[in-house]
């Protein structure tokens, strides 16, 4: 009974039938449109542009090499960065989270992390929520960014 009324289950069944549908058919749908932005966003690598250590090598890779005075990449290396957590500079959560509070960032974990070397400088490269869909914040730090010392060598914008 529901309010007094008497209600059929037969039509209780369909009714579940027909919202589960909807809600799968939306699920899908955002589904398929997050496949395509981040298929558009992150392309796979051609075989001349992967940079991966020689076959047998066990170190670590290399720093990723920019150069300019703003970390630019190419979709290729964005994707690379975006796999990576190589947190080499700042591997202690709290020096991590100082050094991203010191350049204004107030909640976010980076989506990914890469050292390299921006004109010959070292420094990380932290991939960040740019804001807007299919955009990011890429924060080029030094390794001596820490509390009241952002270190900023570069912040800009990919994608979007």
């Amino acid at each position: 009974r529901r309010g007094g009324r008497v209600v059929d289950l037969a039509a209780a069944r369909r009714r579940r039938r027909r919202i589960l549908r909807w809600a799968g058919a939306v699920a899908a749908g955002v589904a398929a449109v997050l496949a395509v932005v981040f298929s558009a966003v992150l392309p796979t690598r051609s075989a001349d542009q992967q940079a991966s250590p020689p076959a047998g090598s066990t170190s670590a890779p290399q720093p990723l090499a920019l150069t300019g005075s703003v970390a630019s990449l190419t979709p290729e290396q964005f994707a690379q960065v975006v796999r990576s957590e190589e947190y080499e500079v700042l591997d202690h959560p709290e020096d991590l989270l100082a050094c991203l509070q010191a350049n204004g960032v107030s909640a976010s974990k980076p989506i990914g992390a890469r050292e390299i070397t921006l004109d010959g400088q070292r420094a990380l490269l932290l991939v960040l929520p740019g804001g807007e869909i299919g955009q990011f914040r890429l924060l080029a730090v030094g390794p001596e960014c820490g509390p009241g010392n952002p270190a900023t060598l570069s912040d800009a914008t990919f994608g979007g």
